[in-house]
């Protein structure tokens, strides 16, 4: 159920972005958004479902080069996403 109350609003806001986006001659930053929202949530998807052993809160909250590198990683996801809208 918690997948369902997660994915189903940021599906539908992807969407929505897209449209918008498209069909009204909107500069490409919807599409932008979309695409690092989705990435955004399949990253979340791989940590919480697909590799639960790992807790990933509790290595980020313990190291801060970790949390560094995984804030560099974000940010280079986000760059990407915008850059090729």
């Amino acid at each position: 159920m918690n997948i369902i109350k997660t994915f189903l609003p940021l599906s539908l806001v992807v969407f929505v972005l897209i449209v918008l986006t498209f069909s009204n001659e909107f500069s490409s930053f919807g599409a932008g958004i979309a695409k690092y929202s989705m990435a955004v949530g399949s990253a979340w998807f791989v940590d919480r479902f697909l590799v639960p052993e790992i807790r990933t809160h509790e290595i980020l909250k313990e190291n801060p080069i970790a949390y560094a590198i995984f804030l560099f990683a974000n940010i280079i996801c986000a760059g990407l996403c915008f850059a090729n809208s």
